[in-house]
């Protein structure tokens, strides 16, 4: 069972849920449910390559699921940008529309910036669609990350640093994405060649992601 996990804060239901979700995979390959909650939680850590099987599995059980798209297109997205992926990104994000509810629309819209980002390369275009998207649903944290990474990717320092200070404010440590927080803090004081926060933060970090200690 998995239903503890959620009344833990990140330092440890994360470490807890990815153990805790392999095991019950392990013993259930079908379990829809885990295999998307695993997927997920290898996403907080940006753990591209490790999600991108999992969520390709269940994209391909039902391909009309927005929950099963959005992480597949996130896993594609950091990838090689070849004539496949591309096409596979842009079918991606056909499908998400085509769904037709409210959260789908929601996630098409923060799909929509990554892709002009890291594929058209437009930093302005993604900027822009990012703030309309924030104007539809302030409280999206996701949209929020998404306006850091995008920053960091075009080296916008000014705009690095206001979404870096967005995201202190809105995600404290007993928050789902505090992990997500701190690996991009994580690139802040890099970018800002900060090495003894980073080295502080990157200890921080393994904690945070100690799963090994949770085996036993």
């Amino acid at each position: 069972a998995t239903t503890e996990i959620y009344t833990l804060s990140l330092h440890d239901a994360l470490p807890i849920s990815i153990y805790q979700l392999t095991l019950a995979i392990s013993k259930r390959s079908n379990f829809s449910r885990a295999k998307r909650e695993l997927a997920n939680a290898y996403l907080i850590c940006e753990e591209y390559d490790k999600a991108r099987t999992i969520c390709e599995d269940n994209y391909n059980e039902d391909r009309r699921n927005p929950y099963f798209i959005q992480p597949y297109f996130e896993t594609e997205i950091h990838q090689k940008k070849d004539e496949r992926n591309i096409v596979l990104l842009e079918r991606l994000l056909k499908e998400m529309k085509s769904v037709g509810t409210e959260q789908a629309e929601q996630m098409f819209d923060c799909m929509k910036v990554e892709y002009e980002a890291y594929v058209e390369n437009n930093y302005e275009k993604a900027r822009m669609s990012l703030e309309c998207a924030l104007k539809k649903d302030k409280s999206k944290i996701y949209l929020k990350l998404r306006m850091f990474d995008i920053a960091f990717y075009f080296s916008k320092s000014e705009d690095i640093k206001k979404s870096i200070m967005v995201l202190k404010n809105d995600i404290d440590e007993d928050s789902y994405f505090y992990l997500a927080r701190i690996a991009r803090e994580i690139k802040y004081y890099g970018f800002n060649k900060n090495s003894i926060k980073v080295k502080e933060l990157c200890a921080l970090l393994d904690k945070l992601k100690g799963i090994d200690s949770y085996k036993s």
